[in-house]
């Protein structure tokens, strides 16, 4: 399928439908505009935010995020779920941005793939 002159694999639609799309980019890719994604460091804050623990200064995010894990924090989730919010915000965008006849060609090729975002 085509959106904005980019052609997605059925692979991609397909792992986007059953919600187990992955996406590896490189430091600083994801970080500004369009995506807005946070650097390590604020995802670690924000993985921490609600909880009682804090970093210490100097401590690695690794290290910290290894102690919220070992202390019931769903560390995992958590992260997904932030990126998973940048990502479904940067899509909505990109979709609302298309023209009327693109909207209605992706449309109707996500009924035929049985796509609902």
């Amino acid at each position: 399928m085509f959106l904005n002159g980019i052609e997605y694999p059925n692979q991609i639609l397909d792992a986007i439908k059953s919600n187990s799309l992955v996406v590896f980019a490189g430091a600083g890719a994801s970080i500004g505009a369009p995506t807005n994604l946070p650097n390590f460091n604020d995802m670690c804050d924000q993985i921490a935010d609600g909880s009682h623990f804090e970093r210490a200064e100097g401590v690695a995010c690794e290290v910290f995020l290894g102690t919220l894990k070992a202390n019931d924090i769903k560390v995992n989730e958590i992260a997904a779920e932030i990126l998973s919010d940048s990502c479904k915000s940067h899509l909505i965008k990109e979709l609302k941005d298309l023209s009327t006849e693109e909207q209605t060609n992706l449309n109707e090729a996500m009924l035929k793939q049985n796509i609902q975002l």
